[in-house]
């Protein structure tokens, strides 16, 4: 709706406005103009909002069929995993940022009904942020409300955690049964020791290293720590602004201390001799693909514990 059609013009009232409502527009433009606040007029209109949203739910819509059926609770088979994805909350954890944005996801099993009650899956993200003071905590308190009404969910939690100038992806996950898991993702620098080998020179480029370990206790007052002993792994650490000194210095670090994915992969598993799994990949600068290396840690069922000999998976040959 264009502003001429949504203000019509009242020549015979010295040019003041209204709106479709016949609400006079000049005290609006006026503020305007001379950059009063508007503070007050968005608290009454919020408290408008609120005011209708009350009515609405004191007043059901004459068009509401039933509102007490629970279609949810229909018996259906074979059970599935269900819940919601993508839920985007601002928290205050005592030992991280400051209103962190994080995103959650809750599953839990049908248990031979349709489907799950996913608005109280949201009820109980929103009414445990509240009081969240680990991260660990939050989502336990997620879970536990969750499992009163439609047990076995599990509660995944992912944000990005500033660390230098940079960012480290983060996931915290967790479920009744199991204990914490985490998923850590830091980026840094690889210098290729092959082409260093044959012109004195190695290649450069950007890299991510990705670790998965599993702890009882909450690793959260840590983080930072555990970041800082993955960015040890590569040959060095990307920084946003460099000055010419500052660059030199970068790359002379990563000449000296050149290293494959595998290199990579393996200095973190000798810093994290606990980790699930570890993962790197390096968008190489003068090739097609990117190289990768990859950790998985051997789970030996039969003998009731898990073995610390792992399974690797190298590059491409170059």
């Amino acid at each position: 709706m264009s502003f001429n059609k949504r203000f019509k013009r009242d020549e015979r009232r010295g040019g003041e406005g209204e709106d479709y409502d016949g609400n006079n527009t000049s005290d609006y433009f006026n503020k305007a103009r001379n950059g009063s606040s508007n503070l007050s007029d968005r608290e009454m209109m919020m408290k408008k909002k609120e005011q209708e949203q009350q009515q609405q739910q004191q007043e059901p819509s004459e068009y509401l069929l039933d509102t007490e059926y629970e279609v949810q609770q229909e018996k259906a088979q074979p059970d599935v995993q269900a819940g919601i994805a993508g839920l985007r909350l601002l928290i205050n954890f005592s030992h991280l940022e400051p209103r962190l944005p994080v995103t959650i996801s809750i599953l839990t099993p049908t248990s031979g009904n349709r489907g799950v009650h996913m608005s109280r899956l949201v009820a109980a993200a929103q009414a445990a942020a509240k009081n969240a003071q680990k991260i660990e905590d939050y989502i336990s308190t997620v879970c536990k409300e969750v499992d009163t009404t439609q047990p076995g969910s599990s509660v995944r939690c992912n944000f990005e955690l500033p660390y230098a100038d940079q960012f480290a992806e983060i996931c915290v996950s967790t479920s009744r049964k199991h204990p914490f898991g985490y998923i850590f993702s830091v980026n840094g620098i690889t210098s290729c020791p092959c082409s260093k080998r044959i012109s004195g020179i190695g290649h450069m480029q950007r890299a991510k290293l990705t670790m998965e370990i599993e702890s009882q206790a909450p690793l959260s007052p840590i983080f930072f720590g555990i970041i800082a002993k993955m960015s040890e792994c590569f040959s060095s650490s990307p920084v946003a602004l460099l000055k010419r000194v500052d660059e030199a210095n970068v790359v002379l670090k990563s000449q000296g201390n050149s290293r494959f994915v595998e290199d990579v992969a393996r200095e973190c598993l000798r810093r994290f001799p606990d980790a699930r799994r570890i993962e790197v990949r390096s968008f190489e600068s003068i090739h097609m693909h990117d190289a990768v290396a990859l950790w998985l840690r051997e789970n030996n069922s039969s003998s009731g514990n898990g073995s610390r000999k792992g399974q690797s998976q190298g590059r491409a040959v170059k």
